[in-house]
């Protein structure tokens, strides 16, 4: 048994935000922040009503979906310039259930675009990981730096509620030790692109 903490037990003392929009509103000023490196756990599949690729996917129109990526994922382009230009490092890692699932397909391909612009992306199979999931990480989470991190919670079919945002720099050291940990077992995501 490693020992780590929960992502559930780090909220505590935590900042709840109870929309999407309250959350995602504080992540601005973090981003700004950020001097060195920025830590991106992520899930296995996500609701993005509002984004045409993904709606598109989610219809089962694959080569539209695959024909207007790069246009919905324009919106980030200034903030990868940014973070390039200032030298952060974007690591996400990402544990994959195999056979991957159409959206797990479509986001491999966001991942080639994410890549092409700032993000380093690394990959891992979730059976390597799946005690670490049930036992450890409850929520996605990112950490900027170690100033602070913040705790997304999503429902059951992968809709954004809210979140936490955690500035205890304990708290944030524990995160980032989970972090750790996965990436241990991850590889480039490129080497996951053909399966």
């Amino acid at each position: 048994m490693i020992n780590l903490s929960t992502t559930t037990q780090l909220l505590s003392g935590a900042e709840r935000f109870e929309s999407a929009a309250d959350f995602f509103a504080q992540f601005g000023s973090a981003f700004d922040l950020c001097r060195s490196q920025i830590l991106k756990e992520t899930r296995q599949t996500y609701q993005e009503s509002g984004n045409p690729s993904y709606e598109a996917m989610a219809s089962g129109d694959w080569n539209h979906a695959l024909g207007i990526l790069a246009e919905s994922r324009k919106v980030d382009l200034d903030l990868y310039a940014d973070l390039r230009t200032r030298g952060v490092d974007f690591i996400r890692c990402r544990p994959l259930a195999f056979p991957l699932s159409d959206y797990m397909r479509w986001e491999m391909k966001v991942f080639e675009f994410n890549a092409q612009h700032c993000e380093r992306i690394f990959c891992c199979n979730l059976e390597a990981v799946r005690e670490l999931f049930k036992d450890h990480i409850h929520h996605d989470f990112m950490v900027f730096d170690s100033r602070i991190g913040f705790v997304h919670d999503y429902d059951v079919d992968g809709i954004i509620q809210g979140g936490w945002r955690v500035t205890d720099l304990d708290s944030i050291i524990k995160l980032q030790s989970m972090f750790i940990f996965l990436k241990s077992h991850c590889q480039p995501f490129s080497l996951f692109k053909g399966e």
